[in-house]
């Protein structure tokens, strides 16, 4: 129950509710893995899974990776996962996987993340509209999003 608090505070009232797969997935994997970790740990572990699920990660191509994308949703730190840079207190500043055959759509929580600098997800096929908060990123400096399939306007 403590984990679905914190993720509520992260997500929203009801995302746990059976309506949203994708958060409730990241949940689970979350929940299953029995991680004991700070807060902040837990948050940073959460967004990386729900960005894995939200944007259909099983069908990832990782032709332009060394590692390749199986480490994801690992045993091993969210920082070691390919697509993924963290500073040196392991805290993500970049997610870089363009090219790698994303789809779905960006879940609005990719800026609690609080020292994201660079998102660059561009040539994929992701869809939906661009988060509203992303102007709301705090460190965000590039935001690389071309070659999708976004609608709607782009969020101040």
């Amino acid at each position: 129950a403590r984990l679905e608090e914190l993720y509520t505070e992260v997500s929203y009232v009801g995302a746990f509710n059976g309506n949203n797969p994708d958060r409730l997935d990241a949940l689970n994997f979350v929940r299953d893995e029995r991680l004991c970790a700070s807060p902040a740990r837990m948050v940073q572990r959460y967004i990386s899974a729900l960005l894995y699920f939200s944007t259909n990660g099983e069908n990832w191509n990782s032709a332009d990776f060394e590692e390749g994308l199986e480490d994801w949703l690992s045993p091993e730190h969210e920082c070691e996962w390919e697509g993924l840079e963290c500073t040196e207190d392991q805290i993500i500043n970049t997610i870089s996987l363009d090219s790698s055959n994303l789809s779905g759509t960006i879940p609005f929580e990719i800026c609690e993340l609080p020292l994201v600098e660079e998102i660059d997800l561009d040539d994929n096929e992701i869809g939906g509209k661009i988060p509203l908060n992303i102007g709301k990123c705090e460190n965000l400096k590039v935001l690389d999003l071309d070659n999708n399939q976004f609608v709607g306007s782009i969020p101040n």
